[in-house]
């Protein structure tokens, strides 16, 4: 009986939240993973694979389309990649679909080191099988599980979540607005 009314409590937790709180964890769910096969109009390659973003091993490059779940959204996209690693030094540039394109180090030197200009530190565990046309993709993002799983109590790691970039909006214009009074309210004469 009392786990009954736990879970009606839940739910109801749950409902209350609205429709946004549902919407973000499930684009955080689709951004858990990429997920799918690789197709490419030219020959391509790709034979890549990495441990927990600490160490990888391979090299590719892949400029064609991707069927499945990719970058959060699922289907048929376009997927640019090329990726390459030695042990714990690498690097993985991607970009799927009309997203902006992405670049990452890899390796547990990447880790400890400052990161490279223009590039953020991976943390995801990337893996491409494509020989000639077809191939095979499985990625892992644990900053995105982190967030997907952090979002039921409230934290929003990635910072992706529609409460955040509403919230963050808002406070830049107030300051905005803050700013103006500031220096053209009182400075002024």
């Amino acid at each position: 009986m009392k786990s009954t009314r736990l879970t009606m409590i839940l739910i109801a937790a749950m409902a209350l939240q609205g429709c946004a709180y549902l919407g973000d964890r499930a684009s955080d769910a689709g951004d858990m993973a990429d997920l799918g096969v690789t197709l490419s109009l030219k020959p391509s390659f790709a034979v890549y694979g990495c441990a927990f973003g600490l160490a990888g091993l391979g090299y590719g490059n892949i400029d064609g389309k991707a069927l499945g779940l990719f970058g959060g959204r699922v289907g048929f996209q376009s997927l640019n990649t090329k990726v390459w690693a030695a042990g714990p030094v690498g690097a993985e540039d991607f970009q799927v679909g009309d997203q902006a394109p992405v670049r990452k180090c890899t390796g547990a030197v990447c880790i400890v080191r400052q990161t490279p200009e223009g590039k953020v530190k991976s943390t995801s565990c990337c893996h491409y099988l494509h020989l000639g046309f077809v191939g095979l993709a499985g990625n892992l993002h644990y900053k995105e599980i982190a967030d997907f799983f952090g979002g039921f109590f409230g934290a929003d790691i990635a910072k992706d979540d529609s409460v955040t970039t509403y919230a963050s909006t808002w406070k830049h214009e107030e300051d905005t607005d803050l700013e103006k009074l500031l220096y053209d309210g009182v400075a002024s004469p």
